[in-house]
């Protein structure tokens, strides 16, 4: 996902407190290109099996995050092979087809189970309703083969299920419906993660990251000389390299931290007051 526009730039915290936002997609492509990741199994916690409709990329992110809550999953596809538009619309000049598929073989080693080449008519659907606990279905927004979704058995993610439409916001509806999946069949409380939050520069006496929030230029993605760009279709933009990187890791906020250091936390509270994200801190009296 390095290759593809980040919306998560745009509402990075950096902008509103300090200066530019951190160059997301430009840290992950270079991971994606140097690193070397081998996906932990899916856990098996739970005897309920989902059906997920669409192997695009929301239906690969329903099955993963199902996957990970510890789901037994199968996805349907009616082409001969996984990845929806990022192999079929998005050309391979800008989003390595090679690199797709490779991502989505490691979700299968992972024990995640896609079935190509399998189209399905409303006599089809019917019978998975029936066979399986819970359907998520991935489509245009008025494919008539498709159920209702009534929240209880029946769930939608990506087009069907209206918004935006870009390859982020797929992955990001196909995550939402795995967890609705999981609310329904748990009987779980879920959060409304949908919930828009604006942030805005509090006092400066109540700084919540001095350690970093010194101004400092973001560095600006490498690109191939414009008289080179003309002569082909290679990316015309150039990979960081691991000084920039890591230079670049150094402006992160670490706003997103969930892990708290014993030794070092007070029982203060100022981080449940001031945290930009809301209600999500509890301070517990031991």
């Amino acid at each position: 996902m390095g290759r593809l526009p980040h919306p998560c730039e745009q509402v990075c915290k950096r902008v509103v407190l300090v200066d530019e936002p951190m160059a997301i997609r430009g840290i992950k492509r270079y991971l994606d290109e140097n690193v070397e990741y081998t996906r932990p199994k899916y856990p098996r916690l739970y005897d309920e099996r989902i059906a997920v409709i669409g192997a695009g990329p929301a239906g690969l992110s329903a099955g993963h995050f199902l996957s990970e809550l510890g789901y037994e999953v199968d996805i349907y596809e009616a082409n001969n092979e996984p990845g929806g538009m990022l192999v079929r619309a998005i050309p391979d000049f800008r989003l390595s087809h090679e690199e797709v598929r490779k991502d989505i073989k490691k979700l299968e080693e992972a024990g995640l189970t896609i079935h190509c080449s399998a189209p399905l008519g409303k006599k089809q659907i019917a019978e998975l309703q029936k066979e399986y606990d819970a359907i998520v279905a991935i489509g245009q927004y008025a494919d008539p083969i498709f159920p209702e979704a009534d929240g209880e058995t029946v769930f939608w993610a990506g087009d069907i299920a209206g918004g935006a439409c870009s390859v982020i916001d797929a992955l990001a509806s196909g995550r939402d419906a795995a967890f609705d999946v999981d609310a329904a069949i748990q009987e779980r409380m879920l959060r409304n993660g949908r919930i828009g939050h604006k942030l805005v520069p509090g006092p400066l006496e109540e700084k919540l990251y001095p350690c970093n929030r010194r101004k400092t230029r973001r560095h600006e993605r490498p690109m191939q000389p414009a008289a080179e760009r003309v002569k082909n279709f290679d990316d015309v933009e150039i990979t960081y390299t691991a000084k920039q990187v890591y230079q670049e890791e150094l402006r992160c906020l670490g706003c997103g931290y969930a892990m708290i250091d014993a030794e070092k936390c007070i029982g203060c509270g100022v981080c449940q007051k001031l945290c930009p994200e809301g209600d999500v801190i509890t301070m517990v009296r031991k």
